[in-house]
């Protein structure tokens, strides 16, 4: 999913990613990109980002990985861009729908054009 973001909204200037701890999973290269950030609060790292300015794409998963964890297999998200780039958030929502990943929320807000 990040590597299809990464291609198709070249304008973010950060990937917001929710990892799950304690964690033994190997990261892949794509998430080792400049513009990814792994995060244990996506939250306050969205805000912070979004009231700079800044252009940030957000996802979080409420996936089950261990029978003791609580959630309901979602993936939530949220974007802050320019106008140019919200077109494409739009695409990556109704792509995710098409490999039968439900969007529960979205906290994205049309008129969060940051461009000058």
């Amino acid at each position: 999913m990040v590597k299809l973001v990464l291609k198709e909204m070249e304008e973010l200037d950060f990937i917001l990613v929710e990892i799950a701890m304690p964690s033994g999973a190997r990261l892949t290269p794509t998430l080792l990109h400049e513009k990814v950030f792994l995060c244990l609060d996506v939250n306050s790292e969205f805000e912070k980002l979004r009231d700079r300015s800044f252009s940030v794409l957000a996802i979080r998963d409420s996936f089950i990985r261990h029978p003791q964890e609580m959630g309901d297999n979602s993936i939530n998200v949220d974007c802050f861009a320019k106008s140019s780039t919200l077109h494409v958030f739009h695409q990556f929502i109704q792509m995710l729908s098409q490999w039968r990943i439900e969007i529960l929320q979205t906290n994205f807000d049309p008129t969060g054009d940051v461009s000058n």
